[in-house]
């Protein structure tokens, strides 16, 4: 799907034969997965997210998901899963690499 879109985008979509599960994708957009206990979130602002959690996955350009209350799994715009960082958030200062460093949040 993500090969016929243009533009701009951030998707999350469910799907009713598979009720609890989240697919995601995005391009030029931020979007993170919120990781919380027992539950995850999807959101564009991880600042909507902070009442389940301050920790994120940050998906990278082209990258896809699923998400489900305790998994989640994400693969790179060529179709292989990959793992990415998991990230704590800093009001203050926007979100945290895992190196430490920040950057605004989006």
């Amino acid at each position: 799907m993500l090969a016929e879109l243009s533009g701009k985008f951030a998707l999350i979509v469910l799907h009713e034969r598979e009720p609890g599960t989240l697919y995601c994708l995005h391009h030029g957009e931020p979007l993170a997965i919120g990781i919380g206990i027992g539950e995850h979130g999807v959101s564009a602002r991880a600042e909507s997210l902070l009442q389940i959690t301050d920790r994120f996955v940050w998906l990278e350009e082209d990258d896809t998901a699923r998400v489900r209350a305790d998994a989640f799994q994400v693969w790179d715009g060529s179709g292989e899963e990959v793992k990415r960082d998991i990230v704590n958030y800093v009001p203050s200062l926007g979100r945290s690499n895992s190196n430490g460093s920040h950057s605004p949040c989006l």
